[in-house]
């Protein structure tokens, strides 16, 4: 079906590597079990502290479509970045270390794909499994999801239907011709696959959803995207502000509407992950972080668009009595859920 040119691939799978050795050999097994085989995986060994880089090493001397990179630790970013500047496949996909493809034609089904609705992405869908692998569980597609499945879509209509604010990069096959020379935010810590992928969408693409589960992200407490620092925090606010200035560079008037939706989501989503990790710090946080500002920025859109959305109360209210609320609602819905086991229980 594909051609297969030497040292030119169909597809680069892009992998940064850092302190995974319990988990390595099954995201690389899970590769090399498919049934496409035109690839190449780029392994960028982030500055592992384990047998993380052995392990990578061992896998390219047996098969030589695997390629390592070593580099000190500067991050998954970074690590990226110099995935991409080596890529030769027509397209690339992006996996986490840490975790595995558990259906063995995936990279054929994305594939066949974007070749037969010449798609400039294809995105499909994920579980969530325990550090052994077990399932954990996978979100019902919703109805906008449905709607979509399988159509081409424009770039403001993918971001507004099919991403609907899940970033996560592993799901997404992306022509490289399109990625060209934008990178990865390597100040960032959080967030830089939203920022990445929207850089992308700016562009005027041909873009597919297909309700196809394939990927398996695996939860654990040494994940990146569980540490919890105030550099993520920061990240996570200044977020909106790049949703602004994505807004300015396009004429899509669609596409610039859902910018702005997103800038506004993600504050009222940032003063969540404020309630969550810094509420005793709550007010030296809406100090450090100019919060104030932010929300008549945020404000100034609602008027502006006309928006109402589930974060529009948030929005009409100051940064401290949003997080209050926020506060009272995260301990009805904690109650609730340990009453309703109670009773359960009681019954059972």
């Amino acid at each position: 079906m594909f051609n297969i040119q030497t040292n030119i691939y169909t597809v680069s799978i892009i992998i940064p590597i850092y302190n995974v050795e319990l988990y390595i050999s099954q995201c690389l097994d899970s590769i090399l079990k498919q049934s496409f085989t035109d690839f190449e995986v780029i392994l960028v060994d982030d500055g592992s502290k384990d047998k993380s880089g052995v392990i990578c090493d061992e896998y390219a001397a047996k098969d030589s479509r695997i390629n390592v990179f070593h580099q000190s630790n500067q991050g998954v970013s970074k690590a990226r970045n110099v995935a991409l500047d080596y890529a030769k496949g027509e397209y690339v996909i992006f996996m986490d270390s840490d975790d595995y493809w558990y259906v063995d034609n995936c990279l054929e089904t994305l594939i066949a794909t974007a070749i037969r609705t010449n798609a400039d992405i294809v995105r499909g869908e994920y579980k969530k499994v325990t550090e052994r692998g077990e399932d954990l569980y996978w979100r019902e597609i919703n109805s906008k999801r449905k709607h979509c499945a399988n159509e081409t879509l424009s770039s403001a209509l993918f971001l507004r239907n099919a991403i609907q604010g899940e970033f996560f990069l592993w799901l997404f096959l992306m022509r490289r011709d399109i990625i060209q020379d934008i990178r990865f935010c390597e100040s960032r810590i959080f967030l830089e696959d939203m920022d990445f992928v929207c850089r992308i969408l700016l562009k005027p693409l041909t873009c597919v959803y297909i309700p196809f589960r394939f990927y398996a992200y695996r939860e654990h407490s040494a994940s990146v995207s569980s540490s919890r620092t105030m550099k993520r925090l920061e990240d996570s606010f200044s977020i909106c502000e790049k949703f602004q200035e994505y807004a300015t560079l396009t004429d899509d008037s669609v596409l610039k509407r859902v910018f702005i939706e997103y800038s506004i989501l993600m504050y009222y989503q940032s003063l969540g992950l404020t309630v969550d990790l810094y509420f005793p710090n709550r007010y030296s946080i809406i100090e450090h972080l100019d919060l104030r500002d932010r929300r008549k920025l945020m404000w100034n859109n609602v008027m502006k668009y006309c928006i109402i959305n589930r974060a529009f109360l948030f929005v009409l209210l100051s940064p401290i009595m949003s997080i209050y609320v926020l506060k009272c609602r995260n301990w009805i819905i904690w109650h609730t859920g340990v009453f309703i086991r109670n009773i359960c229980l009681k019954f059972k």
